[in-house]
C-alpha cells in the first residue's frame, strides 16, 4: 500500500484507503437521490480546499473522519434538510477562507510595520547617533 509522508508534520497519508471508503459509501448509498451525491461532492470539495494549506493538515486529518461520520448521521436524521447542509458546508468553507485571509493580512501588517520601523531607524540613525554621541 502506498503511503505519502508529510515533510513538516510527520503525518502519513493513505490515499487509497480514503478512495476505498469513499467508493464504499457511494456504492452503499446508490439508491439515494442525486442531491445526496451533491452533498458528498460538496463535502469532498470542502475537504480538498482545506488540504491546500499544508500548515492546516494536522487539524484536518484528525477531524475529517469524525466530521464526515457526523455529517452522514445528520444527513440520515434530516433527509429533507439537504439545502441546509449545503449551506452549512459552504459557510464553513467561506469561514475557513476568511480566517486564512485574516491570518495573511495580519502577517502582512506586521511585515509592513517592521519595514517602516526599519526605514525610520535608518532615516533617523544619523540624528540619533549625533544626539547620543555628545
Amino acid at each position: 500500500m502506498q503511503t505519502i509522508k508529510h515533510k513538516r508534520l510527520n503525518l502519513i497519508f493513505i490515499p487509497h484507503l480514503e478512495i476505498f471508503f469513499r467508493s464504499l459509501i457511494i456504492k452503499f448509498f446508490h439508491h439515494f437521490s442525486l442531491k445526496f451525491y451533491i452533498d458528498i461532492i460538496i463535502y469532498i470539495l470542502f475537504k480538498i480546499s482545506l488540504n491546500l494549506f499544508s500548515f492546516r493538515q494536522l487539524i484536518i486529518n484528525t477531524s475529517s473522519i469524525i466530521n464526515f461520520i457526523f455529517f452522514l448521521i445528520l444527513r440520515f436524521l434530516f433527509m429533507e434538510m439537504q439545502l441546509i447542509f449545503i449551506l452549512i458546508l459552504l459557510l464553513q468553507f467561506f469561514l475557513i477562507n476568511i480566517i486564512f485571509i485574516l491570518e495573511i493580512s495580519i502577517f502582512i501588517f506586521f511585515v509592513i510595520v517592521n519595514i517602516l520601523i526599519g526605514i525610520q531607524y535608518f532615516i533617523f540613525q544619523d540624528i540619533i547617533l549625533k544626539l547620543f554621541s555628545k
